[in-house]
């Protein structure tokens, strides 16, 4: 396992419900006339790949762009994922298998880079470690 966990606050699992509302959102972005479900399908794949490809780097200035709207995470659907992942860990319901762990010298980077460019969260975060 490598670079987060279901456990990680950025990696957030969406309901079949949250999939939709993101779907018709990117189909209003890329001016879809017709948000049916097939009508969006329709458009979106006839929408130039380059175009489409560029979504995936739609993000938020709260996170200096780094979480992405559209990023892709779990979707509880009942069937791959059948509940929320925290819930089946809690349950006990997942596979219980040997696990390595491994990390790479720049883990976590995508999230630190806020000290960097704001050295002053180090006393906010050495004030609130506990």
């Amino acid at each position: 396992m490598q670079s987060g966990t279901l456990f990680n606050p950025y990696w957030l699992w969406q309901t079949e419900e949250d999939a939709v509302l993101l779907s018709t959102f990117m189909s209003t972005m890329f001016n879809c006339t017709d948000l049916t479900p097939h009508g969006q399908l329709d458009c979106l794949r006839a929408t130039d790949r380059e175009v489409l490809q560029s979504a995936i780097q739609w993000g938020t200035e709260e996170t200096l762009n780094i979480q992405k709207i559209l990023r892709p995470t779990g979707i509880v659907d009942g069937d791959f994922l059948p509940d929320i992942p925290t819930r089946l860990m809690e349950r006990g319901e997942y596979n219980h298998v040997d696990l390595m762990v491994g990390m790479t010298k720049d883990e976590g980077l995508l999230q630190s880079v806020q000290f960097e460019i704001n050295p002053d969260l180090y006393d906010a975060a050495k004030f609130m470690w506990d």
